[in-house]
Formats: structure tokens, sequence, C-alpha cells
């Protein structure tokens, strides 16, 4: 029998979003993030634009999901992704690979809830 891996179904993080789409925004992936799959948490380091997959050191908070997979291998890349008032599924979110215990996604997801994201 084959056996079949499902991916990231776009947007299936959200459990409840604001009225018209006013928890996304357009992002910029940074180039080198590779492929990122729907639910990756995005981090932005401060002084830049850009978006990368988050990591548990202290150089860049968590701040974004995105919600559609997205291709940053080689140049940045444009990508929809919630930034604000927002409830996520925390079983959906994908994290950098550092960030492997609960332990270790509890400030992610302070930092997440600072901007209006909330992880249940």
């Amino acid at each position: 029998m084959t056996t079949f891996t499902e991916s990231a179904h776009p947007c299936a993080a959200i459990l409840s979003e604001a009225n018209f789409h006013r928890s996304r925004d357009i992002v910029t992936v940074a180039s080198g993030q590779g492929k990122l799959a729907a639910g990756s948490v995005l981090a932005k380091a401060s002084g830049t634009t850009t978006y990368t997959l988050v990591v548990a050191d202290t150089s860049s908070t968590a701040c974004a999901v995105l919600l559609y997979p997205v291709d940053a291998t080689s140049a940045a890349a444009s990508a929809t992704a919630l930034v604000r008032d927002a409830e996520l599924r925390g079983g959906n979110l994908l994290y950098g690979s550092d960030i492997s215990t609960d332990t270790l996604k509890i400030p992610v997801s302070e930092a997440l809830a600072s901007v209006g994201l909330i992880v249940r």
C-alpha cells in the first residue's frame, strides 16, 4: 500500500480573523529562506523590511504567519501573511528547526500575541 504525506493546507492555521481580510498583509520573505509551507511563523529583525522563518535566537521577533506556501530559495518573494487580529491553531504552525519543544514555542506565542495573533 502506498503511503501519502499530506502537506500543510493554505490558511489551515486560521481559527478566526478580522473582517474584510484586515488581518492580512503582503510581506517580503527574504532570499535564501527556501520553500516555506503555509503556517510558517515569520520573524522580522529590527531595522529590516524582510521576513524570515522564526528561530530561537533573540535577533528577530515573531510577528507574522504565512498563509500560502512560498519559494524564497534564490530570490526574495512576496507572500500573504497574517500580521494582526487573528486566532491561530497552534498545531498548524511551523517553526525553525531549532524550535522543537513547547518550552521554546512559548516566547514565540507571546511575541505573536503582542501583535494580536493569538495561538490557541
